[in-house]
């Protein structure tokens, strides 16, 4: 049986950047997108996440996925769509 997604989210001092520590492992080393389209092209997490409005940057490291907004979408609007990107992902 498969073990459930979870993801806890985290705000940081930056306002404008969150970590998402979740149960599973979204990468073995860092991995950094600096921009959505850097991210398009890379792991196919990354690219999923970069699909979402206001997602500017990413990294993902270990169980934590680091997220930084774009200042004009609030954590309200993007935090329930990564954990459900998460939990679409890992059910692939």
């Amino acid at each position: 049986m498969k073990e459930n997604t979870r993801a806890n989210l985290e705000l940081t001092p930056d306002p404008r950047v969150a970590v998402f520590h979740t149960n599973r492992e979204v990468s073995e080393a860092l991995e950094v997108y600096p921009s959505p389209d850097a991210a398009l092209d890379g792991m196919p997490l990354a690219a999923l996440l970069a699909t979402i409005d206001g997602v500017v940057a990413l990294e993902l490291n270990g169980h934590d996925v680091t997220i930084t907004r774009d200042e004009s979408v609030s954590w309200d609007d993007i935090a329930l769509q990564v954990v459900e990107a998460l939990k679409d992902f890992f059910l692939l």
